[in-house]
């Protein structure tokens, strides 16, 4: 997607067992993918279900995947997620990486994230920028959980969170 485009994802998108790399939707330079199918790409390794460069998600469906549900690389990007991002093991549910920020809210009542395995629940990698949460729930309970609710690699001071819980212990 570019500037004003928008994808609206209505579908089911799912990987195979054996695959290893794959990208259902890329979010950029002020697009849009609006998710209200389910992608799913928990078999395999290593997938990103969403990737975005400054660019925008609206999630009200089911994204997960086996190594980053939602990659965020620019500072501009927005995720509004009244449903649920999952990643099992990889690297976390969304990866906010070198020079990115991420506003994270609800589109109505509150979304949530879900980690498992050795997943983090949001990861601010070397370089993040901020992180800005509101109405979610960062689920970190499952009794596979290993990986950090928030894992502030950056050292962020004033990351914000709003009406924000995030469950341990599984």
């Amino acid at each position: 997607t570019g500037n004003g485009a928008i994808v609206e994802n209505h579908a089911s998108v799912t990987s195979v067992a054996g695959s290893r790399g794959s990208t259902a939707f890329l979010a950029e330079n002020g697009g849009l993918v609006d998710n209200k199918g389910n992608i799913d790409l928990s078999s395999g390794i290593d997938h990103t279900a969403i990737d975005v460069d400054n660019g925008h998600v609206i999630n009200t469906g089911n994204i997960s995947a086996s190594g980053t549900a939602v990659h965020i690389k620019g500072a501009r990007s927005t995720i509004n997620n009244s449903g649920v991002i999952t990643a099992t093991d990889g690297v976390a549910a969304i990866h906010v990486d070198d020079g990115a920020g991420l506003d994270l809210s609800a589109v109505s009542g509150s979304g949530t994230i879900i980690a498992k395995g050795s997943a983090d629940g949001i990861l601010l990698d070397q370089g993040a920028l901020g992180l800005n949460v509101a109405n979610t729930v960062i689920d970190m309970s499952d009794t596979t959980s290993s990986g950090i609710g928030i894992h502030n690699v950056a050292g962020i001071a004033g990351i914000q969170l709003d009406n924000t819980e995030i469950k341990v212990g599984g």
